[in-house]
């Protein structure tokens, strides 16, 4: 999830022996995916749109999932075998 209400992630993470550069921008509510560079997603965080989403999501169940502007970030594979590494936060 987004680490704050104004904030940059970046990372790199290597799945089988390819790395993945992944950058997400998440700026007063606006929430920008970037993978390799190339600009994947744009959506808005707390909007009925990002309310839609969670509710037909695998997270609908978590009633707290997405609601947090600031706290904490996880991350996250899906059983494979995963290495991260240069993973930045700043706030913008």
């Amino acid at each position: 999830m987004v680490r704050s209400m104004t904030g940059f992630g970046r990372a790199e993470q290597t799945v089988d022996d390819k790395t993945y550069l992944v950058e997400i921008k998440s700026l007063n509510g606006k929430l920008d995916f970037y993978m390799n560079g190339v600009h994947t997603l744009s959506t808005h965080l707390w909007d009925d749109n990002w309310q839609k989403m969670v509710a037909i999501s695998k997270f609908k169940k978590m009633p707290d999932f997405g609601t947090f502007k600031k706290g904490k970030i996880s991350l996250q594979d899906h059983g494979d075998d995963v290495w991260f590494r240069n993973i930045r936060i700043k706030r913008l």
